[in-house]
């Protein structure tokens, strides 16, 4: 497995667990550089407080859908 597999697979293990722990304890989350809907979608499944992007009129209507 090379060095790049690992940190792949160590941060798609973690992150989710991570976010729900912050979550139980009240602390805000607010995600960066979120440009690509098939990302947006995949964090929407965690409860995060805000999102920063580059491409908010890709974002913005996805989100309107959603809620």
């Amino acid at each position: 497995m090379t060095l790049f597999r690992y940190y792949y697979w160590l941060i798609k293990k973690t992150v989710h667990p991570l976010l729900r722990h912050l979550d139980k304890r009240g602390v805000q989350v607010i995600l960066w550089v979120v440009n690509e809907e098939d990302n947006l979608d995949k964090i929407l499944k965690n409860n995060v407080d805000g999102i920063m992007t580059d491409e908010p009129t890709k974002i913005i209507p996805r989100i309107k859908e959603l809620f």
